[in-house]
């Protein structure tokens, strides 16, 4: 073949012009200037559906940290599993969980050593072989989100089809704190190679660490408690705002508990009314299709709970719509842990707009020493065409 200018420019415009392809592993969020003191931290994801051996793989140049070798008693421990996300750290993870709400599910490694720079710099990843897997250099100026210098925000990786080291493809995360180990759902530019939104993993709508109106007194509300045109005439509610109702988690306990930690105490029936029973309901609320969806709930539990959405019965765990105010717990529990995925409900009872969710907590007996309350509820929308990206401005 006779090359020419008229053949070697289309040629050269072509290599230059291509995108480079994305990383398989890659630093998916940064909070490099974080606000009120809260710690740094660096987000790593696997992009793929293949399990890396992270063994001994090293963050360097702005901050170090080596990861753990790996050890026979806990063999998975350095495996970064397929499409997961881990979270780096300046502090102690259990700080770490505590300040930014994460469940345990979301692992946590640190802490490392050095800070990240204020005003921008490179980090980058190697392996344990020395072969660099992604490397970023960020920056506070210019075409950088300003948003994420200072205010609380973080940078997030809005595009993961090309190389992350280009300003090009960061934004700043749409809420304060960033979603350290978390996709960010909100982001409204992110691209969808189909309009339809893919919903099956389900979003969280309730979380550990929201606030609950609840009843604590040892008082039979009956029924109309969980309907949603509850007025709240029973005397004896601590509401949501008031003194003392600081969010989940809630309850009694000495023993440790999963993140956020116990963080607004119920009356203690070991020393106090010796009850039961305690009541919580909160509203939330949902836009999207009702028909085709599921919903799961994940809980923190000592030592049952029941669920009514709407005033329609969802399920329990260690307890049943039949049960009565004086009813134990069919279960104990000794220390609670987040248990995932215990009830799951297709085509629920959601409304597009207010919903009402009410929860009954058990205690297996009069005088138990500890209680405890949280739950997340997710729900999963189909994934047909009838929710749609329409428009993009």
């Amino acid at each position: 073949m006779k090359w020419s200018p008229a053949t070697l420019v289309p040629l050269c415009l072509g290599i230059f012009l291509t995108p480079l392809v994305a990383e398989q592993v890659v630093f998916s969020e940064v909070m490099y200037n974080p606000s009120n003191g809260a710690p740094e931290f660096i987000e790593v994801q696997n992009l793929t559906s293949t399990p890396f051996d992270i063994a001994l793989w090293e963050v360097k140049e702005g901050v170090t940290f080596t990861f753990p070798d790996f050890s026979g008693t806990d063999p998975t421990h350095t495996f970064l599993k397929a499409f997961e996300r881990v979270v780096l750290c300046d502090t102690d993870p259990a700080t770490f969980r505590t300040i930014y709400g994460l469940p345990e599910a979301i692992r946590v490694f640190g802490p490392w050593s050095g800070k990240l720079s204020d005003s921008g710099e490179r980090i980058s990843l190697e392996d344990k072989n020395g072969v660099t897997r992604c490397t970023l250099k960020y920056n506070d100026k210019g075409v950088w989100p300003v948003a994420a210098d200072g205010t609380g925000h973080s940078l997030v990786l809005a595009d993961t089809s090309r190389v992350i080291d280009d300003y090009r493809v960061w934004a700043a995360s749409p809420s304060k704190g960033g979603t350290p180990g978390s996709p960010e759902p909100t982001l409204a530019e992110e691209p969808y190679p189909d309009p339809s939104i893919n919903l099956t993993n389900g979003l969280p709508y309730v979380n550990y660490g929201d606030a609950w109106d609840f009843h604590d007194q040892n008082t039979d509300l009956g029924s109309a408690w969980k309907e949603v045109s509850y007025t709240y005439a029973d005397a004896g509610w601590t509401r949501i705002g008031d003194a003392g109702n600081n969010g989940g988690l809630y309850g009694f306990e000495t023993a440790a508990v999963p993140s956020p930690g116990m963080q607004s105490a119920l009356l203690n029936s070991s020393n106090a009314s010796n009850h039961l029973t305690y009541y919580l309901r909160k509203e939330f609320t949902y836009n999207g299709p009702t028909t085709g969806t599921s919903i799961t709930i994940d809980q923190i539990i000592d030592d049952g709970a029941g669920y009514w959405l709407n005033g329609q019965w969802i399920g329990g765990v260690g307890t049943s719509s039949a049960a009565g105010h004086g009813t134990t717990a069919t279960r104990v529990v000794t220390n609670a842990t987040e248990e995932l995925g215990l009830i799951s409900v297709a085509n629920p009872p959601l409304v597009d707009g207010v919903n009402v969710i009410a929860a009954t907590l058990k205690q297996t007996n009069a005088t138990s020493s500890d209680v405890v309350f949280g739950m997340r509820l997710n729900i999963a929308a189909p994934t047909a065409s009838n929710l749609l990206v329409n428009e993009v401005l």
